[in-house]
């Protein structure tokens, strides 16, 4: 049986004691986007309440991405009028980050590449009637509104459509068809919410939508052996960071920023005391490496 999902908004780091540099603050690991949608695949017929999600974060070329998690409820009514409920939980193959520039970016593991899904510094500066400037959109913005989400201003552009979800959100993405309903299917973001606070963006209950269950908090790297190899502290360190190590032989330092930049590099034997006052406040990794190994710590900058 030919299964239709509902759409699907490719959106998209903070860690429970660790944190992303989430410069706009649009992302943090609370975030949830919670899409309804139905379809017919010709047969059958669909209605899906998905959610949206990250659990956890993971290390990718020195620059951390949050994990991608959907959890969803799919309705199926079969031809013959019964009905089946299927449920699941997957990660993507995806991984979503975001920069001082206002971007987020997707890492794609199964082809390695990067690629950036939304500029919102480019957003925020269209006007009514310019293009929608992303693939596939060949109408324009008809109004441009703004939402109060976290006493924040978050712009909103709409498209001919006459629906309130037929719109880009700032920080948010697609909410739903900007152009075109869909024919045999359509789906939009009914709910967006971010540390306990619920934007409701249609008149769709956001209690029916599935709740995620997050496992992985924590970091994939290996913490608990690092801190048997090496200290750092103090940390958060203001004008001076003291880096420890338990071998008397020769290690390089690199701390990295979170958009991947090399700030500063250092050969120590045992010990040494870098001055980090000329460092920008926020999180950075600390990649130690040796003959054997390398491993990270992050360390806070204030």
């Amino acid at each position: 049986m030919k299964k239709i999902y509902v759409l699907y908004i490719l959106l998209i780091f903070a860690f429970t004691g660790k944190t992303q540099i989430t410069y706009s603050n649009y992302l943090d690991s609370t975030v949830e986007w919670r899409s309804y949608g139905t379809a017919w695949d010709g047969v059958n017929s669909h209605v899906s309440y998905e959610t949206t999600y990250f659990d956890g974060d993971t290390l990718i070329n020195g620059i951390f991405y949050y994990k991608e998690y959907r959890k969803y409820n799919d309705t199926i009514h079969l031809w013959n009028g019964s009905i089946t409920v299927d449920t699941n939980t997957y990660i993507q193959n995806e991984f979503i980050r975001e920069d001082s520039t206002k971007k987020f970016y997707s890492y794609n593991a199964l082809t390695n590449t990067e690629t950036i899904t939304w500029d919102w510094q480019n957003f925020l500066n269209l006007q009514v009637n310019d293009p929608f400037p992303m693939v596939g959109a060949n109408c324009t913005i008809q109004s441009i509104d703004t939402l109060i989400f976290e006493n924040k201003l978050l712009k909103k552009w709409d498209g001919p459509l006459l629906a309130n979800y037929n719109s880009i959100l700032e920080g948010v993405g697609q909410l739903g068809s900007i152009c075109a309903t869909g024919i045999e299917g359509d789906g939009y973001v009914a709910c967006f919410s971010k540390q306990n606070n619920i934007l409701q963006l249609s008149n769709i209950n956001c209690n029916l939508f599935p709740v995620p269950i997050r496992q992985n908090h924590m970091t994939s790297i290996k913490e608990n052996t690092l801190n048997n190899y090496v200290s750092v502290y103090p940390n958060p360190a203001k004008n001076n960071l003291t880096i420890e190590t338990n071998s008397f032989k020769e290690q390089r330092i690199e701390i990295i920023n979170l958009i991947g930049q090399t700030v500063y590099t250092i050969y120590i034997n045992k010990k040494a005391t870098i001055n980090t006052s000329a460092f920008a406040n926020g999180v950075y990794i600390l990649k130690l490496s040796s003959n054997k190994e390398t491993i990270v710590k992050k360390f806070i900058k204030q």
